[in-house]
């Protein structure tokens, strides 16, 4: 038995542990138990990345455990009876180390109680126990003779481990590692805790403990008397660092004072401050003020006043200097002040800066043309403003130091002098004129009688300082006019080109086709210098790469580098266009109504081409149609003629420009003939027109004939059939809808517009006349379903035409209950055609159910999310709970 089988019980029942007692003092441990103890090395700590970690600590010779007993045999010789024999303790043949205890001498086979031979004693001494070395010596009696064998019986120690459990406040499970003795026979147990954010880990002695955790370390300590007790050990987990309030003097400051005074307050409310980390650095120069407070170890609030020692005067004038307090609370925690509140600190902690200014300022220079442009969403600089100039000094200024008044420009004070808040360092005075500064000016700027400028410390600069020159940053300003902007084959158009200054060389003039993107490049012999600052440079239409628009930009820059330019390439902003025609008007499209007899417009599909010998004959289901011919420039039409066979009655009267694309294409339309068409017969359109250099289109024929207008059919059983229009007829009227005389009678149902006299339901009967007249009922639309009755199996056929495209998509208004509703088609979905109830019903979301009537006597229910289906032709009964809008949406099945 040994008694470490007590780790077998940790935190176990104690009754297991006294069972083990009797056993245990059998060992060579020590006699009796004693109280052991557990600690951690710190109060607090912190789990930031490098940190040392947690130390464990146990004392408890109870855990220092012994082997059994060993024997060693040995013969005793002469010297044993005198000064004694030295003796190496082997186990098996090999030297035994870290002997512990007192060793007892007995004969072989004896045991502990065996401690001589009759009355005479002998003894064994270690003199190195740890190497198993010693002496072994008796009384010189006769009992123990030189020869004889003896046995020494002894222990050995060896590093002994505690189980060791380790909780957190965020880890409450926690982990159970083992502390290891620091020697044989200590009785002393450490054992090293990484602390993290992360999960904990046993086999990497790791322990989740969050900020703000309380750490608890525990053993079962085993007393001599009584049950088992667990020994605890807390500490506090800390990850803040300190903070710092008070810092003076403020971020930025600039002051004159060359030995400045420090302030600043240090905050830990959790382990508090040590001390001895409260740093003050400037510079590259670290200082440990004196504290004022509580200035010991654990200090929640510190402070201090700590002017630079006399060493530090005349530090760097004009250059800002860093410095930043920092210190580390008890926990291991360090912090450091943060001047920036934009930044998260840590990582980025931001230093204060001071300026030590002794001097004033100076002017640096001078640029013309320069303003701060506030109109930008972040400002910024620009450039090329006549009436503006930009003063540049060797250090920030104090803005509210400065003012017109302050400044001479060309020895004239300006309207106004600011420095903006942003602009490079508050470095620069932005300047506005009263008046315009010439191109290529370079004023002389002052510092006024009387006036001053001051920088942040308040040096002053006044008007003994010297001048600066201006540099030109102004941009020649150019003038560009255009003699034609229309021309011929083998035409010239003029660019006259002027600029305020003088330019370096000739203006580049860049002239690009709007189409093919070519740049055109005339000879030298376009371009001719009338004065030092005019130019005419000729642009020749029989040069140009491609007809069509051309946009013009020149750009010029002056001998100091300023670039100014006019015009631009992009068409839709492009001041300057010049247009070369040298191609007859060409017809892109030629429309009747929405039938195109051609179209060769990009992306037309199937593309016809308008400029054929004799375009296609096409079909047109409309006895009134409108004409329209789209030709691809401006143009004016000469004459239009219309009718059938050769002679064709004039009707350029009627035509009208109905649109201009954004290309230049224009639209004419043109009413066909006054009375209608005639179906079946073939129409003829013939067209003339000039473009605006009066290259003409002359004699251009389309031709079309006119057909009946498709029909629509619905069938219709023997007796009551319930029906409704995909979208609305050409004629509403109930006569020219349901024209078969087999129907005698049409019912509707309209709980939105009830009759005054029959309520929502209106009806309309076949008279004598063969015509539905007397009734409520006058006019068939898309929004109501009807009953009809027929007395024999025929085709409704009525004329339905695609909605126009102006038309809005159809809605219909439901009442709370129930509504006859039709099943409507925007796309034309065929009669007969099967779509989804959920779809066409989406927008009523609260419908019940619906029911359709199927001839002879044959009702169909639908209900929602049952894949219920509908058919285009149909009518259904519908019923929602409150009144609501349906927007047909029919999807085919």
């Amino acid at each position: 038995m040994n008694k470490r089988f007590s780790f077998l019980t940790f935190f176990g029942v104690a009754a297991v542990l006294l069972l083990l007692m009797g056993a245990i003092t059998a060992l060579a441990a020590p006699a009796a138990a004693v109280n052991g103890t557990i600690t951690l090395d710190k109060a607090h700590y912190t789990n930031i990345v490098g940190a040392t970690g947690a130390i464990v600590t146990v004392t408890d010779k109870d855990y220092d455990l012994a082997s059994e007993d060993k024997f060693f045999t040995t013969t005793v010789e002469a010297l044993a009876k005198t000064s004694g024999q030295f003796v190496q303790l082997k186990q098996g043949g090999v030297d035994v180390i870290n002997a512990v205890g007192s060793p007892v001498v007995s004969a072989v086979g004896g045991t502990r109680a065996t401690t001589a031979f009759g009355s005479t004693k002998a003894n064994f001494t270690y003199s190195n126990a740890a190497l198993g070395r010693g002496t072994l010596s008796t009384d010189g009696s006769a009992g123990v003779n030189t020869g004889d064998v003896v046995q020494i019986i002894f222990n050995t120690g060896q590093v002994d481990t505690v189980p060791v459990k380790l909780t957190s406040g965020s880890d409450p499970t926690g982990i159970v590692v083992n502390a290891t003795e620091t020697d044989v026979s200590t009785g002393v147990f450490k054992a090293t805790i990484t602390l993290t954010t992360t999960d904990s880990s046993a086999a990497l002695k790791r322990l989740s403990a969050q900020d703000g955790s309380e750490i608890i370390a525990a053993f079962t300590d085993t007393p001599a008397v009584g049950a088992a007790l667990q020994r605890l050990a807390k500490a506090a987990v800390e990850i803040a660092p300190p903070v710092f309030s008070g810092l003076t003097p403020a971020n930025k400051t600039f002051t004159k004072v060359q030995r400045p005074t420090f302030t600043a307050s240090i905050s830990d409310f959790g382990s508090g401050i040590k001390v001895s980390t409260v740093k003050l650095i400037v510079g590259a120069t670290t200082y440990f003020p004196t504290l004022t407070g509580s200035p010991l170890d654990g200090a929640q609030t510190v402070s201090f006043t700590f002017q630079v020692p006399a060493d530090l005067a005349g530090l760097d004038v004009e250059s800002p200097q860093d410095w930043q307090v920092e210190a580390t609370d008890v926990a291991g925690n360090t912090g450091k002040s943060d001047s920036e509140a934009g930044t998260t600190c840590p990582p980025t902690c931001d230093k204060q800066k001071l300026t030590i200014d002794t001097k004033p300022p100076t002017m640096d220079s001078a640029e013309t043309g320069v303003f701060w442009d506030t109109s930008k969403q972040t400002p910024v600089e620009g450039t090329g403003k006549a009436t503006a100039l930009v003063v540049r000094f060797n250090e920030e200024l104090d803005g509210a130091s400065v003012s017109a008044a302050d400044f001479t420009v060309g020895g004239v004070v300006p309207a106004d002098a600011t420095v903006f808040s942003g602009s490079p360092q508050n470095k620069s005075v932005f300047i506005t004129l009263a008046a315009a500064l010439a191109g290529n000016s370079k004023p002389e700027v002052k510092i006024a009688t009387g006036g001053e400028v001051k920088d942040k410390a308040g040096n002053i600069l006044t008007s003994s300082a010297p001048p600066k020159t201006a540099a030109d940053k102004i941009k020649p300003t150019l003038t560009v006019a255009v003699s034609k902007t229309l021309l011929k084959k083998n035409e010239e158009s003029i660019i006259s080109i002027s600029s305020d200054e003088a330019i370096s060389g000739a203006p580049k003039v860049e002239i690009i086709n709007v189409t093919s993107g070519a740049t055109y490049l005339g000879a030298p012999s376009d371009a001719a210098q009338l004065s030092a600052t005019t130019w005419q440079f000729v642009f020749k239409s029989a040069g140009a790469p491609f007809e069509g628009k051309h946009t013009v930009k020149v750009t010029g820059s002056d001998p100091t580098g300023n670039a100014g330019s006019k015009g631009t390439h992009v068409l839709a902003d492009a001041p300057y266009i010049i247009e070369v025609d040298t191609s007859d008007p060409v017809i892109k499209k030629v429309k009747v109504d929405n039938v195109a007899l051609c179209d060769t417009t990009a992306g037309a599909a199937p593309a016809v081409d308008c400029e054929a010998a004799t375009p296609p004959t096409k079909d047109v289901a409309s006895t009134n149609p409108f004409v329209t011919v789209t030709y691809g420039e401006k143009v004016t039409i000469t004459q239009a003629l219309f009718g059938t066979g050769t002679t064709l009655a004039d009707v350029t009267a009627s035509g009208q420009l109905s649109a201009v694309l954004a290309d230049g294409s224009q639209a004419f339309t043109f009413a066909a003939a006054a009375s209608e068409l005639t179906i079946g017969t073939t129409y003829t359109l013939r067209i003339s027109a000039k473009d605006q250099v009066a290259l003409t289109k002359n004699d251009k024929e389309f031709k079309f004939k006119v057909i009946a207008k498709a029909k629509v059919k619905f069938p219709l059983a023997v007796g009551q059939n319930l029906i409704s229009l995909r979208s609305d007829p050409e004629d509403t009227a109930i006569n020219a809808v349901i024209t078969n005389s087999a129907v005698q009678s049409v019912l509707t149902y309209d709980p939105l517009n009830p009759d005054p006299v029959t309520g929502p339901w209106k009806s309309a009967t076949r008279g004598a006349d063969g015509k539905f007249s007397g009734g409520s009922l006058t006019t068939i639309d898309s929004k109501h379903a009807y009953w009809v009755s027929s007395t024999s199996f025929v085709d409704l056929e009525v004329v339905i035409p695609a909605p126009g495209f102006q038309a809005t998509p159809p809605t219909i208004a439901l009442a709370a209950g129930w509504n006859l509703v039709p099943v409507v088609s925007v796309t034309g979905l065929a009669v007969g055609t099967a779509i989804w109830a959920d779809n066409y019903f989406a927008s009523a979301a609260d419908w019940v159910a619906a029911f359709g009537f199927e001839p002879p006597a044959t009702w169909e229910q639908k209900v929602p999310k049952s894949f219920a289906k509908l058919t285009v032709g149909r009518g259904y009964w519908l019923y929602v709970p409150k009144a609501t809008i349906l927007i047909p949406v029919a999807v085919a099945v």
